[in-house]
């Protein structure tokens, strides 16, 4: 398994930012707040996806475009999600993130770049810079021997309301937010899996790194929408606010008083 070097903040990439950006990335946080601490859903988010044909060949279990299928590879990792189905969510509440990339089924994948951003300020701060392209892998990948996949593995705290973002090697970035993306394109998709817990959210998510566009007919239009470009697993533990953990002291303090003022008053 192979570790992420680094999760420094992209100054570089924020700088890039533009007024626009910034004006859409407000007028996006329409949001509401589920429960304290739980995940975020955004209403830019479509509840069902139209997948295109892959345009990659011979990935698992065959030579067609099938077996570089998103449901196809997310099977084979013993990963039970039906992908006609992602769950509707852009935006993600604060809390600690761990995660691994499955797999980068993308010519782009040594050159993309993969994080978080700051929902309320635009930062963004990189996951991964660039990943192997699994299809070698994937190809030799033997399930019922049960040998995982190499991973990147990354880890990292987030202190405010954030999303994913993808950055390809032709200066384009995609985010989870669909407002975000040029036409309100869907880029990325998000699926809850059942090992979630009241503190805990776990996730597949998946990205596609050339702009999906369709023609009048509904056709695609330069890409195959396969969203098998990027493909991680992500846990997003939840903390305690940091009001919260004061209230909590406070608490814990005026208890304590309340014990050695008794006492005192016994003695």
């Amino acid at each position: 398994m192979k570790h992420l070097f680094s999760s420094e903040p992209r100054e570089d990439l924020y700088q890039m930012l533009t007024v626009s950006f910034r004006k859409r990335l407000m007028s996006a946080i329409g949001i509401g707040l589920l429960s304290a601490g739980a995940v975020v859903a955004s209403t830019d988010r479509a509840s069902a996806v139209s997948f295109g044909t892959s345009w990659d060949r011979d990935c698992v279990g065959g030579r067609g475009a099938g077996s570089c299928s998103l449901q196809n590879l997310l099977d084979s990792q013993g990963i039970k999600v039906d992908t006609t189905k992602p769950t509707p969510i852009s935006l993600f509440q604060r809390g600690r993130i761990t995660g691994e990339v499955l797999f980068s089924v993308a010519s782009f994948a040594p050159r993309n770049i993969f994080g978080i951003y700051d929902a309320t300020t635009g930062q963004q701060t990189v996951l991964t810079n660039g990943t192997p392209n699994s299809k070698n892998a994937l190809k030799t990948f033997k399930p019922s021997k049960n040998q995982p996949l190499p991973t990147l593995t990354f880890s990292m705290m987030a202190n405010n309301l954030f999303g994913f973002f993808l950055t390809t090697p032709q200066n384009s970035t995609f985010y989870s937010q669909n407002s975000l993306n040029p036409n309100g394109a869907t880029q990325f998709l998000a699926y809850e899996l059942s090992s979630s817990t009241a503190r805990r959210r776990d996730y597949i998510i998946a990205f596609e790194d050339l702009l999906v566009r369709r023609n009048r007919n509904g056709s695609l239009n330069g890409t195959d929408a396969d969203y098998n470009d990027l493909v991680a697993r992500v846990s997003i533990e939840q903390v305690p606010e940091p009001a919260a953990v004061l209230g909590l002291g406070a608490v814990a303090g005026m208890a304590a008083l309340s014990r050695r003022k008794k006492k005192e008053a016994m003695g």
